[in-house]
């Protein structure tokens, strides 16, 4: 069974690159084959331009932390960054220095007696970069290290680590399925989906113009509605109708990924892109009408989360923050749905 297959990525120097998608996906497959410690059955993997398929994990110049974080029970804080310089060849005294500056940097010099079940799980994140950085290397890869994390721990060790890319400027490649730390770290993120990216692109363009129903629904909420092109679109818009939305156009966008193959496909547009409010019409002009009742709604804090049916059954989630209107998004409710051609885009099959 093939794992990864026909995939190619070009990570430039200084960039933090992230391969997000499902368990399964083979991202970490690809991230072990790149550290070393798997043999692709093809291709090749090159570093500052070097082929290094040849060359031992410990000789390629990179650095890695493990999901895990693979720390030596038995060993302190201060020995288990040590122990990589190890192979180097390098003096005590250099050895010690590396050592405590990697320390420093992830702020953990304070504990560098003490054992790894001496200190929490935020704290052990920090020492397997350290360990890392301690190898001076030109490129880190990042197997979910924070994947172990609480949501507030998760949260503060993302700050940091986006603030230690910054100033160190060292390449890093990362592996995560969550959205948040893909679109919040990234220069870049390749979206896997079955040993395959099916998208590369920055933060906004994964997210702003999905190149499948696959990567709209995986980055972020989608409304994703089966349609068909209304009209023989320009190079930035088109008319789509709806499937069983009869005697109605829909303005959108077109993907920068549009290629002309099909006329049929899908109209993604973000929840909370969406207003939900109560007829007649908005005060805000919007390209797209649709009237629709409520089927229900949640509160979630800055604003109400609603799913609406509309009169052909499709379900659409949007938003609204007038919490005077939401207190009449009742189920079974008649309700306006609307939102922007701008904020909506043309996915073709």
């Amino acid at each position: 069974m093939r794992v990864v297959a026909n995939v190619s990525i070009d990570v430039t120097s200084g960039e933090f690159f992230s391969l997000l998608g499902p368990s399964g996906c083979g991202k970490s497959t690809l991230l072990r084959i790149i550290a070393g410690l798997e043999v692709a059955d093809t291709g090749t993997v090159t570093v500052d331009g070097t082929p290094v398929d040849s060359v031992p994990p410990q000789q390629r110049g990179i650095g890695m932390v493990f999901q895990q974080y693979a720390l030596w029970p038995h060993m302190t804080i201060a020995q288990n960054v040590r122990f990589g310089l190890e192979t180097q060849v390098l003096t005590n005294k250099e050895r010690d220095s590396r050592m405590l500056a990697a320390l420093e940097r992830v702020q953990m010099t304070d504990y560098k007696q003490r054992y790894p079940h001496q200190i929490s799980g935020g704290q052990q994140q920090r020492v397997a970069l350290a360990r890392a950085l301690a190898m001076a290397p030109s490129l880190i890869l990042l197997d979910e290290p924070l994947s172990n994390l609480d949501a507030r721990l998760r949260a503060e060790i993302r700050q940091e680590l986006a603030e230690l890319h910054q100033s160190l400027g060292t390449t890093m490649i990362y592996v995560t399925h969550d959205q948040e730390d893909a679109l919040s770290l990234s220069s870049r993120i390749a979206i896997m989906n079955r040993g395959a990216i099916e998208q590369v692109g920055t933060p906004q363009d994964v997210y702003r113009d999905p190149a499948s129903p696959f990567c709209a629904r995986f980055i972020g909420d989608a409304n994703l509605l089966p349609c068909s092109l209304a009209n023989r679109p320009s190079n930035t818009a088109a008319a789509v109708a709806i499937d069983g939305v009869a005697d109605r156009s829909f303005n959108v966008r077109l993907s920068p990924t549009y290629k002309g193959d099909s006329q049929k496909g899908h109209l993604c547009v973000r929840p909370f892109a969406i207003t939900v409010a109560m007829p007649p019409a908005h005060s805000t002009p919007k390209d797209n009408l649709l009237a629709a009742r409520v089927t229900r709604s949640s509160y979630k804090g800055a604003e109400y989360d609603v799913e609406v049916m509309t009169e052909n059954g499709l379900r659409i989630r949007g938003s609204c923050r007038d919490s005077h209107v939401a207190a009449q998004l009742q189920a079974g409710a008649a309700v306006e749905i609307s939102w922007l051609a701008e904020d909506s885009v043309f996915i073709e099959d």
